[in-house]
């Protein structure tokens, strides 16, 4: 993932406007999983969902069929 990212082109420059992109959640996820030597499903359940209470919260579709859950649109 990392040589991919660095190929892409840069949309904004570090400090200008905002905007969101998979890529940088996905880069994000991936340095929390080396920081914390852990999987990233893992440090966001014990570190921010737990401590919250949020114990119905999913991260995968499989987990999500057994919860009332909002349909995504087409």
């Amino acid at each position: 993932p990392f040589e991919t990212m660095a190929r892409a082109r840069q949309l904004v420059e570090p400090g200008g406007p905002w905007t969101y992109s998979n890529a940088a959640f996905t880069l994000a996820g991936l340095l929390v999983e080396r920081l914390r030597g852990a999987p990233f499903e893992q440090v966001l359940r014990e570190r921010i969902l737990a401590p919250l209470g949020m114990t119905r919260t999913c991260t995968r579709a499989d987990e999500a069929i057994f919860h009332r859950v909002a349909m995504r649109h087409f």
